[in-house]
Protein backbone atom coordinates (compact mmCIF):
# COMPACT_ATOMS: atom_id res chain seq x y z
CA UNK A 1 0.00 0.00 0.00
CA UNK A 2 1.08 3.58 -0.59
CA UNK A 3 1.19 6.70 1.72
CA UNK A 4 0.34 9.86 -0.08
CA UNK A 5 -0.36 13.43 0.41
CA UNK A 6 -0.79 16.71 -1.99
CA UNK A 7 0.75 19.97 -1.88
CA UNK A 8 -0.95 23.05 -2.91
CA UNK A 9 0.03 26.77 -3.65
CA UNK A 10 -1.53 29.66 -2.51
CA UNK A 11 -3.43 29.49 -6.00
CA UNK A 12 -4.47 26.47 -5.67
CA UNK A 13 -2.87 24.87 -8.00
CA UNK A 14 -0.21 22.15 -7.35
CA UNK A 15 3.02 22.86 -6.16
CA UNK A 16 5.17 21.59 -8.57
CA UNK A 17 8.39 21.44 -6.50
CA UNK A 18 6.50 19.03 -4.18
CA UNK A 19 7.33 15.70 -4.71
CA UNK A 20 6.46 15.18 -8.40
CA UNK A 21 4.08 17.71 -9.55
CA UNK A 22 2.63 18.28 -6.52
CA UNK A 23 1.80 14.63 -5.52
CA UNK A 24 4.29 12.63 -3.18
CA UNK A 25 3.77 8.79 -3.27
CA UNK A 26 5.61 6.81 -0.82
CA UNK A 27 6.23 3.13 -0.66
CA UNK A 28 7.32 2.29 2.96
CA UNK A 29 8.64 -1.16 1.92
CA UNK A 30 5.98 -2.76 4.75
CA UNK A 31 3.22 -5.20 4.11
CA UNK A 32 1.01 -3.82 6.79
CA UNK A 33 -1.77 -1.34 5.01
CA UNK A 34 -0.21 2.62 5.13
CA UNK A 35 -2.38 5.48 5.44
CA UNK A 36 -2.06 8.91 7.40
CA UNK A 37 -4.66 10.41 10.19
CA UNK A 38 -2.56 13.45 11.21
CA UNK A 39 0.03 15.71 9.64
CA UNK A 40 2.51 18.40 11.18
CA UNK A 41 5.43 20.20 11.31
CA UNK A 42 8.63 20.88 13.42
CA UNK A 43 10.95 23.36 13.62
CA UNK A 44 12.47 22.90 10.50
CA UNK A 45 9.67 22.92 8.39
CA UNK A 46 10.17 18.60 7.70
CA UNK A 47 6.37 17.63 7.76
CA UNK A 48 5.13 14.62 10.03
CA UNK A 49 2.66 12.26 9.02
CA UNK A 50 0.82 9.56 11.59
CA UNK A 51 -1.70 6.98 11.35
CA UNK A 52 -0.72 3.31 10.74
CA UNK A 53 3.09 4.51 11.32
CA UNK A 54 4.86 7.77 11.78
CA UNK A 55 7.07 9.24 9.55
CA UNK A 56 8.86 12.50 8.52
CA UNK A 57 8.97 13.97 4.87
CA UNK A 58 11.30 16.53 3.98
CA UNK A 59 9.77 19.94 2.58
CA UNK A 60 10.09 18.60 -0.99
CA UNK A 61 8.00 15.64 -0.36
CA UNK A 62 10.76 12.47 0.15
CA UNK A 63 10.85 10.79 2.92
CA UNK A 64 13.94 11.46 5.60
CA UNK A 65 15.83 8.31 6.15
CA UNK A 66 17.60 10.00 9.05
CA UNK A 67 13.97 9.79 11.16
CA UNK A 68 13.92 7.02 12.76
CA UNK A 69 14.70 3.63 11.10
CA UNK A 70 14.84 4.40 7.37
CA UNK A 71 11.86 7.26 7.73
CA UNK A 72 9.87 5.20 10.59
CA UNK A 73 9.76 5.94 13.88
CA UNK A 74 7.69 2.80 14.27
CA UNK A 75 6.96 -0.47 12.04
CA UNK A 76 3.33 0.16 10.28
CA UNK A 77 0.53 -1.88 11.78
CA UNK A 78 -2.03 -1.91 14.52
CA UNK A 79 -3.14 -0.23 16.66
CA UNK A 80 -2.76 3.28 14.73
CA UNK A 81 -1.69 6.73 15.75
CA UNK A 82 -5.04 8.49 15.96
CA UNK A 83 -3.65 11.85 17.48
CA UNK A 84 -0.40 13.53 17.42
CA UNK A 85 1.05 16.86 18.68
CA UNK A 86 4.55 18.40 18.45
CA UNK A 87 6.79 19.80 21.38
CA UNK A 88 8.83 22.98 21.21
CA UNK A 89 11.97 21.10 21.75
CA UNK A 90 11.00 19.19 18.57
CA UNK A 91 9.60 15.99 20.25
CA UNK A 92 6.57 14.35 19.24
CA UNK A 93 3.33 12.79 21.33
CA UNK A 94 1.13 10.56 19.75
CA UNK A 95 -2.20 8.96 20.77
CA UNK A 96 -2.66 5.23 19.90
CA UNK A 97 -6.32 3.71 20.27
CA UNK A 98 -5.84 -0.09 20.89
CA UNK A 99 -8.67 -1.98 21.29
CA UNK A 100 -9.55 -1.77 25.64
CA UNK A 101 -6.93 1.10 26.04
CA UNK A 102 -5.67 3.93 24.76
CA UNK A 103 -1.50 4.87 24.54
CA UNK A 104 0.61 7.78 24.94
CA UNK A 105 4.09 7.38 23.39
CA UNK A 106 6.95 10.14 22.79
CA UNK A 107 9.52 9.97 20.24
CA UNK A 108 12.48 12.18 20.11
CA UNK A 109 12.79 14.65 17.23
CA UNK A 110 14.82 12.20 15.34
CA UNK A 111 11.98 9.56 15.84
CA UNK A 112 13.46 7.38 18.72
CA UNK A 113 11.25 6.18 21.37
CA UNK A 114 12.31 8.63 24.35
CA UNK A 115 12.24 6.50 27.58
CA UNK A 116 12.08 9.64 29.38
CA UNK A 117 8.57 9.80 29.08
CA UNK A 118 6.14 7.86 31.52
CA UNK A 119 7.63 4.17 31.56
CA UNK A 120 9.64 3.23 28.97
CA UNK A 121 8.21 6.03 26.61
CA UNK A 122 4.51 5.04 26.94
CA UNK A 123 1.67 5.56 28.85
CA UNK A 124 -0.82 3.23 29.14
CA UNK A 125 -4.61 4.58 30.09
CA UNK A 126 -6.92 1.02 30.93
CA UNK A 127 -9.44 0.41 33.73
CA UNK A 128 -11.59 -2.73 33.66
CA UNK A 129 -14.96 -2.33 31.67
CA UNK A 130 -14.47 0.86 30.58
CA UNK A 131 -13.62 1.72 26.61
CA UNK A 132 -11.32 4.91 26.45
CA UNK A 133 -10.86 6.33 22.50
CA UNK A 134 -9.06 9.70 22.31
CA UNK A 135 -9.65 11.53 19.21
CA UNK A 136 -7.76 14.91 19.68
CA UNK A 137 -4.55 15.79 21.60
CA UNK A 138 -3.50 19.50 22.54
CA UNK A 139 -0.13 20.87 24.42
CA UNK A 140 -0.93 23.55 26.88
CA UNK A 141 1.79 26.76 26.95
CA UNK A 142 2.97 25.28 30.12
CA UNK A 143 3.58 21.65 28.58
CA UNK A 144 0.77 20.06 30.14
CA UNK A 145 -0.58 17.27 27.48
CA UNK A 146 -4.62 17.26 26.89
CA UNK A 147 -6.53 14.69 25.00
CA UNK A 148 -10.29 14.05 24.64
CA UNK A 149 -12.50 11.60 22.52
CA UNK A 150 -14.96 9.45 24.44
CA UNK A 151 -15.57 6.81 27.45
CA UNK A 152 -17.25 4.08 26.93
CA UNK A 153 -19.10 2.39 30.42
CA UNK A 154 -22.09 -0.22 29.40
CA UNK A 155 -22.71 0.63 25.95
CA UNK A 156 -22.97 4.47 26.90
CA UNK A 157 -20.41 6.59 25.66
CA UNK A 158 -19.55 10.12 27.16
CA UNK A 159 -17.15 13.14 26.74
CA UNK A 160 -13.67 11.76 28.03
CA UNK A 161 -10.95 14.77 28.79
CA UNK A 162 -7.75 13.76 30.57
CA UNK A 163 -4.39 15.77 30.93
CA UNK A 164 -0.86 15.09 31.84
CA UNK A 165 2.44 16.26 32.86
CA UNK A 166 5.06 16.55 29.97
CA UNK A 167 6.65 13.79 31.88
CA UNK A 168 3.39 12.10 30.99
CA UNK A 169 2.29 11.03 35.01
CA UNK A 170 -1.29 12.20 35.28
CA UNK A 171 -1.87 15.56 36.01
CA UNK A 172 -3.51 15.15 39.46
CA UNK A 173 -4.64 18.44 40.07
CA UNK A 174 -7.30 18.23 36.99
CA UNK A 175 -10.17 17.07 38.61
CA UNK A 176 -8.32 15.41 41.20
CA UNK A 177 -7.01 12.29 39.35
CA UNK A 178 -6.33 13.72 36.21
CA UNK A 179 -9.28 12.43 34.13
CA UNK A 180 -13.29 13.79 33.15
CA UNK A 181 -15.97 11.91 31.85
CA UNK A 182 -18.94 14.01 31.16
CA UNK A 183 -22.27 12.33 30.16
CA UNK A 184 -24.09 15.02 28.37
CA UNK A 185 -27.80 13.53 27.14
CA UNK A 186 -29.61 10.08 27.05
CA UNK A 187 -27.07 9.30 23.33
CA UNK A 188 -23.77 8.55 22.62
CA UNK A 189 -21.56 11.70 23.36
CA UNK A 190 -18.30 11.50 21.43
CA UNK A 191 -15.85 14.52 21.78
CA UNK A 192 -13.31 15.24 18.65
CA UNK A 193 -11.53 18.56 19.08
CA UNK A 194 -10.25 20.70 21.86
CA UNK A 195 -9.60 24.25 21.70
CA UNK A 196 -7.39 25.98 24.60
CA UNK A 197 -8.33 29.42 25.81
CA UNK A 198 -5.86 31.88 26.84
CA UNK A 199 -7.63 31.89 30.23
CA UNK A 200 -6.39 28.18 30.62
CA UNK A 201 -9.70 27.02 30.41
CA UNK A 202 -10.60 24.04 27.64
CA UNK A 203 -12.95 23.81 25.38
CA UNK A 204 -14.38 20.22 24.24
CA UNK A 205 -16.28 20.20 21.24
CA UNK A 206 -18.20 16.84 19.64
Amino acid sequence: MLLCYTGFAQTLQHNQSFGKGGFSVTNLSNEAPNFAYRITQQSDGKMLMAGSTLTRLFTNGNVDSSFGTNGLALKAGFPYINAMAVQPNDKIICAFNDYYRVLLKRFTAAGILDSSFGSNGQVEMYEPNKLYFINALKLQPDGKIVVTGSCTINDKSGFFVARFLNNGMPDLSFNSNGKLVIDLSAYNDVAYDIALQNSGKIIVGG
